[in-house]
């Protein structure tokens, strides 16, 4: 039923709200991080988007299958 699915996922998010919230240091480290790798992220879309070369930092494994297409390598915004 919908409603179990529902009250399932609230009692989840809270868990992980609970854990987060427990110790704000590192909800703050986290959050740093994740803002620091958006806009490093965004920083290299844009320069490869006006033509420059751009190493990426993790560079995906070459033999994963799941970016095999020729497009996560040609296209600069997927």
């Amino acid at each position: 039923m919908v409603a179990d699915l529902m009250v399932d996922m609230v009692k989840t998010l809270s868990k992980v709200s609970e854990y987060w919230l427990s110790d704000p240091r590192r909800t703050l480290e986290a959050q740093t991080h994740l803002m620091g790798s958006f806009f490093s992220m965004w920083t290299r879309t844009l320069q490869k988007m006006g033509g420059e070369t751009v190493s990426d930092p993790d560079e995906v494994p070459r033999n994963d299958k799941r970016f095999s297409d020729a497009d996560w390598v040609g296209e600069p915004v997927l």
